[in-house]
Formats: structure tokens, C-alpha cells, sequence
């Protein structure tokens, strides 16, 4: 459940009209009184789990919402108009796509909500559009790549790419990447220490010696890990100035230097319609709006999903389906430490003692952001 500035909401998640419409004034008291529905996907034709998120906003003051996760919900994919994928509910909001869904160049996809209430959703029908493939690549050491106009810039890698443009006009390209870095420290224990009971997850133990002085403790990994840093910006470009040409020289992403042993990059590059560039457009346009509480709010955002049974409810949220080519890069370098980088402080182990069995290693448990396998192209 995450608690979110209102003013942060105003820019990500209203719904209002049509995506082609004129962006509606903003209603102030609605989104303090409603709760309003945000469902999103962005699915593509890569290996992997993939998942449709599905919340509800709980307003709580004039100042604040909450993101609840909406439970219990029948969540279906169709394609042609035949064969229909059922998602799995994961009893957090979001919903695994099955495995069984190997989405087509030219096929057409449809999302179909219904929530334990009875309301029903249903997104436009999305075409998978074909993409290029990523032709080449260029990666640069900057000493001032990340936050170049702070007081202390850090030093990191710009990796650049280049494509060939579709011969047709109305090519629309989203970028996304996720690094992969070795990890070391596989759990953290604040006032408290680790123990490998119950396997295989383990916890953190409370001990009463360690209440109240702020102590913390950090375990390394009994195996192999990866921490997994996923892209957080939006990075779009329409080939209204560029079809059938070459894109050279694309920046895609500014890493920082986490630790010597080098990175992997992975580069996903997506040809989506009109509608889900202009979405992603707004949202990068509003993201950078700056202001106070006071300030006029940025327009609603205007997404591809409807309320079936009461159109006029807003709904936030988009649904694509995506062709994407993927582009793997290793990356040596020297310096610095993953773990330091991402805690903002050194390793802290825990006290030695006369039990040899102390402190313990942690597992490297499997998420979004963490993984115990080789990832692919990984050379050491």
C-alpha cells in the first residue's frame, strides 16, 4: 500500500474522455470524494512473468490518497476474438499473465476486467505493431553523468543506441532497460539478527539487548545474486521527423558506477500505436511539472480502458500489447560497491562471537529486483 502525494496522483491517474479529446478541466472535489480505478499493462512478446496491476485509490485527506490493491477480480486477455488467456490473482492487485500467452505481430489483444463488485472493464483493441531491431550501440564514460547540475555530480556509463526506422510513417518507440549487478548482501536486520529459521527465507529476530539502539546488521548471500535495477524514466520517441531513416545516437540510460566487477544492461525497445504514445507523452509532460499544493493541478490523463457498465466513470491506467527487440550489453568497469551505492552506507556485519555458526549468510530470494540466476549474457 503506498502513500502517495496528492499532487503526484493529479499528474498519473485520471481518466477524462477519449485519448484524442481535448484534456478536460480538472475536478478537484472528485478525486477527494471517488474512488477511482487504475489498471495497467504493458505486455510484450519477451520471456518472462508479466503481470496486470489493478487499484483502487482511498482518499484519506485533502493532502493525501492511498493505493489499495483490488482483489478477487476476473481478469481475461483475449486475442482475435478466440482465444482467451485467464490471469492469475495474486492477492496483492496484481494478476500473473499465463504462461500460455505468446502474443503475435498482428494480432489483436482486448483486456477484460471484472471486479468482485459486478463492474466490468474493457480495454480498445491493441494491435501488436512489428519492431526493428536495435542495429547498434555506443557506451561513454562520463564523470558527470548522473545529476550533472548538482554540486557533486557522480560519474556513470551513457549507453546510446541506434535503429532503422519502419518504412512507414506512425512508428512510436518506448525504451525501457533493467541492469543487472552482482550482489553481495542478501539481508538487512535493524535491531535485530538474522536466523536461518524457518528455511528457506529465514528473519530477522528481535533481541531485546539491541531495542532502541538503532543498530543494523547486514548478511551476505549463501549463493550467486543479482540485484536487478529497473528503469524509472520514460524515454519515447514518434518517427514523425525521422521514417525510414535512421535513428543514430539515442541516449537510453545514465548507470552509475556501483561496484568493480562491471554491469549488464538490458535494452527493450517497443513499437507502440498513436494512443499509448501520446498516453506515455502526457505523462512525461506532467511528471515535469513543478509547483506547490497551491498551483492549478496538471490535466487528467486519458487512457485506453472504460467502465462498461457506467462509462462515465474515470478510470486510470493504460493496456498495450508489444512487439519488442532486446539488446544485451556488458559493461566492465572499476569502482565503488553495489551495496553502498543502494543504502547510502558501508556493510555493517554483525558482532563476532563464540558461536562459530554467527552471523549466518541469507539467501538471495527471487523478485523484481533481486534474482539467484545467471542472467542471460552474463560473461563471468
Amino acid at each position: 500500500m503506498d502513500k502517495l502525494i496528492i499532487r503526484f496522483l493529479f499528474s498519473f491517474l485520471l481518466l477524462c474522455g477519449t485519448l484524442l479529446s481535448c484534456i478536460e478541466p480538472f475536478e478537484y472535489d472528485k478525486i477527494i470524494s471517488n474512488n477511482l480505478i487504475s489498471i495497467d499493462a504493458s505486455l510484450t512478446d519477451t520471456p518472462g512473468e508479466q503481470y496486470i496491476t489493478i487499484k483502487k485509490t482511498n482518499p484519506t485527506t485533502i493532502y493525501s490518497v492511498f493505493f489499495l490493491p483490488e482483489l478477487k477480480a476476473k481478469v481475461q486477455i483475449t486475442e482475435d476474438d478466440k482465444n482467451t488467456f485467464l490471469c492469475l490473482d495474486q492477492n496483492n492487485g496484481k494478476y500473473l499473465v499465463p504462461a500460455s500467452f505468446k502474443p503475435k505481430t498482428g494480432s489483436k489483444y482486448r483486456l477484460n476486467v471484472t471486479l468482485n463488485n459486478g463492474s466490468n472493464y474493457e480495454s480498445t483493441e491493441e494491435i501488436m505493431l512489428s519492431t526493428p531491431e536495435i542495429s547498434s550501440y555506443n557506451v561513454k564514460f562520463d564523470l558527470e553523468a548522473i545529476n550533472p547540475n548538482a554540486v557533486t555530480p557522480k560519474p556513470g556509463h551513457l549507453v546510446y543506441i541506434s535503429l532503422k526506422d519502419n518504412p512507414e510513417l506512425g512508428d512510436n518507440y518506448i525504451w525501457k532497460w533493467r541492469v543487472f549487478e552482482k550482489q553481495s548482501t542478501c539481508a538487512t536486520c535493524e535491531e535485530s539478527i538474522y536466523v536461518t529459521n524457518p528455511a528457506p527465507l529465514g528473519r530477522c529476530q528481535d533481541v531485546r539487548a539491541l531495542i532502541g539502539t538503532g543498530s543494523v546488521y547486514d548478511y551476505g548471500c549463501g549463493g550467486n545474486c543479482w540485484e536487478i535495477i529497473n528503469s524509472t524514466n520514460l524515454n519515447i520517441q514518434s518517427d514523425k521527423y525521422s521514417n525510414n531513416k535512421e535513428i543514430k545516437n539515442r541516449l537510453i540510460a545514465a548507470i552509475p558506477f556501483y561496484q568493480p566487477s562491471g554491469f549488464l544492461i538490458e535494452i527493450s525497445q517497443q513499437n507502440v500505436n498513436n494512443a499509448a504514445f501520446l498516453y506515455n507523452k502526457l505523462l512525461i509532460e506532467q511528471n515535469q511539472t513543478s509547483g506547490s499544493l497551491a498551483d492549478v493541478p496538471p490535466a487528467a490523463l486519458i487512457g485506453n480502458i472504460i467502465n462498461t457498465t457506467n462509462p462515465k466513470e474515470s478510470v486510470g491506467g493504460f493496456f498495450t500489447v508489444g512487439n519488442a527487440k532486446l539488446k544485451r550489453i556488458w559493461v566492465p568497469r572499476t569502482e565503488y560497491d553495489v551495496f553502498q551505492y543502494l543504502n547510502g552506507r558501508q556493510f555493517r556485519s554483525e558482532p563476532a562471537s563464540d558461536d562459530a555458526n554467527r552471523p549466518p549468510l541469507a539467501p538471495c530470494i527471487l523478485s523484481r529486483t533481486r534474482t539467484p540466476f545467471k542472467p542471460q549474457d552474463w560473461p563471468l
